[in-house]
Formats: C-alpha cells, sequence, structure tokens
C-alpha cells in the first residue's frame, strides 16, 4: 500500500499540470517522455491503483468482494486505457 501510494505521488509529480483524474487533453498538451511512462505505458494504473486494490484486499481479507468486482473493475480499466490511448493519438494509427 505504502509503495504504491509513493508511486502515486510520483507520477503526480512528473504529470504536473496534466495530472487529473479526467480525461483531458490540455492546449499545446505533450507526451510524457519520462523513463517510466516510457517503461510502463501507464504507470498510474499498473503502478498504483492495482496494486493498492490488492493491498486493501489483503487488508481486509476481502477475497470474496475481490473475485466478484475483479472482473468488471478490470473492464472499466482497460476502457479508460483505451480511451487514454486514444485521445493521445496511440490508437488512433
Amino acid at each position: 500500500m505504502a509503495l504504491s501510494f509513493l508511486v502515486l505521488l510520483f507520477v503526480i509529480k512528473t504529470l504536473d499540470y496534466y495530472w487529473t483524474v479526467k480525461l483531458i487533453i490540455a492546449d499545446h498538451h505533450k507526451i510524457n517522455n519520462n523513463w517510466v511512462f516510457k517503461t510502463i505505458k501507464h504507470p498510474n494504473y499498473f503502478l498504483n491503483i492495482i496494486p493498492e486494490l490488492i493491498g486493501i484486499t489483503l487488508l481486509f481479507h476481502a477475497w470474496i468482494t475481490f473475485w466478484v468486482l475483479c472482473i468488471p473493475y478490470g473492464l472499466v480499466l482497460y476502457a479508460r486505457i483505451r480511451e487514454e490511448n486514444y485521445l493521445l493519438d496511440i490508437d488512433k494509427q
């Protein structure tokens, strides 16, 4: 949980003005070329949100809740990643 929180802080600091929970392309938006974003396409999701959900599951022993919500949440996360890629012209080609 602590590591995922640190990753969130790192992502927010790295994206600075461009970090938001909304899907918005700002004027003169530039793709972040930080090594983390080059190595892992969506570090906020894969290094923060997913580990955080696993950490909460472990902390509260909420295995039934985890397995019931894992697929719907995964589908929503997949849709959001596709939409982000589309907005950033990654999937348009």
